[in-house]
């Protein structure tokens, strides 16, 4: 490239000398260009590589049988982890699709709020093997960052995450029939949807967010139903028909994605700092003093409402909303 930009310079008005810098150029163009694919595949493949180790150490996590090996492995899973939280970080700033971002960010945030319950629930495992509540607290914990660590797989190799949607043949539609199901199952869907929007605990960003996919989805649905009916009769599906399905699956995803979002903020939000309010009230009670004591009291109630209301509620209606969209 060097040499053939030497000789260019030299004589400009040369077509061949031209020529010769300009296929040049473009050889030192793809040459970059694969370095980078291969740069970006290298970093990928470490992902994946701490992604697998995380998996194995958690598969061992559920078979340890005494609290020193139950904490030399996850003095191993937080190492891994933290690897693994880096690069998604990391990679999520590289991503261009805000789809793949906000599900990395998803996962990421799911990964760090299920393992404190993965150690917790081990640990009280070991002590009370007996108690199968233990146990299936623990076992649910495991599949929850089994789950996460499979999302960010998926998204790292450019497979779909949670793309398991099926559609009606158009010779099976009856619009009598399917129009008012399908109208009433999506009202459902938002109607779900709009007890996260309007919760106290939903940010205004994300509201507004989970406000616009479900106008985006009504719409979607009606253009489906439009498609079908024109489709009604004939032999093969049209075009504008698939494309109608493939649009209603994208947004039933983005919903899904925000309403996850959603739950995420709710629980990292209520959890961020848990004994504040505690602490507040014991040292206000500790000094004697009344007002403080009875208003930290009144705080302190506030905030543990809020922890059973998102540990509650607030999550099945959320998991009806979201299972709803499959």
């Amino acid at each position: 490239m060097v040499g053939a930009g030497h000789d260019f310079v030299a004589e400009t008005s040369s077509t061949e000398r031209r020529s010769r810098a300009i296929r040049a150029a473009r050889n030192l163009l793809g040459a970059v260009a694969r370095l980078l694919i291969m740069a970006d595949m290298v970093d990928v493949h470490m992902m994946l590589a701490n992604v697998n180790k995380a998996r194995e150490i958690m598969d061992r996590l559920v078979t340890a049988e005494s609290k020193q090996e139950l904490c030399e492995l996850f003095g191993s899973l937080q190492s891994c982890l933290e690897q693994v939280d880096e690069s998604i970080r990391r990679r999520i700033l590289e991503l261009r699709d805000p789809a793949e971002q906000d599900d990395l960010q998803a996962a990421r945030a799911w990964l760090k709020l299920n393992t404190n319950i993965m150690c917790t629930a081990s640990t009280a495992y070991i002590r009370h093997p007996e108690v199968d509540q233990v146990r299936m607290n623990r076992d649910f914990a495991h599949s929850q960052i089994t789950q996460a660590l499979q999302a960010i797989v998926d998204i790292l190799q450019g497979n779909a995450v949670n793309s398991d949607i099926s559609y009606m043949e158009p010779s099976s539609y009856n619009d009598h029939l399917h129009r008012p199901e399908l109208e009433s199952l999506l009202e459902k869907i938002v109607s779900g949807a709009a007890a996260i929007a309007d919760s106290e605990n939903t940010r205004d960003e994300r509201k507004k967010r989970i406000v616009d996919e479900c106008n985006h989805l009504r719409q979607a649905l009606q253009d489906l139903l439009t498609e079908y009916e024109k489709n009604c009769g004939r032999a093969e599906p049209s075009e504008d028909l698939d494309l109608a399905m493939v649009h209603l699956g994208h947004k039933a995803k983005d919903l899904r994605r925000h309403l996850r979002r959603a739950i995420v903020d709710h629980v990292s939000d209520a959890f961020l700092d848990t004994s504040t309010p505690l602490m507040m009230l014991i040292e206000s009670a500790q000094k004697h003093e009344e007002v403080a004591t009875v208003e930290n009291g009144k705080m302190f109630q506030e905030h543990a409402n809020k922890l059973v209301q998102i540990a509650g509620g607030k999550q099945s209606r959320a998991d009806f909303a979201v299972e709803e969209l499959l």
